[in-house]
């Protein structure tokens, strides 16, 4: 009985930690194939982010693109996101809820560096 309660407070814990990971970055990172405004996608491809710079208004949500042969991030200098490491066509979220200028880079790839979004 007192395995079964430490195996279920374990679980409960472990289950929090997913949960709070998830709601402190306000982003996922998946494959879908479900429509989005082109003005607030970003395709990641040829080593470079396309647009460099995108504008859009606070509560868009942006979506990057892998369309490379590689894995890369899309990571704001500033901390406010970090989709860590994107698969080879998958996507990552964001959804910026605060007007300001947000510079990011590929920590994997030095030469992606300082592109950006414009919040409005």
């Amino acid at each position: 009985m007192k395995r079964k309660v430490i195996y279920l407070a374990l679980i409960a814990i472990l289950s929090m930690g997913v949960i709070y990971s998830c709601k402190k970055t306000g982003s996922t990172s998946v494959t879908t194939t479900q429509p989005v405004d082109d003005n607030d996608e970003v395709e990641i491809e040829d080593m470079q982010f396309k647009p460099s710079t995108i504008t859009v208004s606070a509560g868009t949500t942006v979506t990057w693109r892998n369309k490379d042969d590689m894995q890369h991030t899309v990571t704001d200098r500033g901390g406010a996101f970090d989709s860590g490491t994107i698969g080879i066509s998958k996507t990552y979220r964001f959804t910026f809820t605060t007007a300001g200028t947000y510079t990011y880079h590929c920590t994997i790839h030095s030469t992606m560096a300082d592109a950006t979004v414009v919040v409005k």
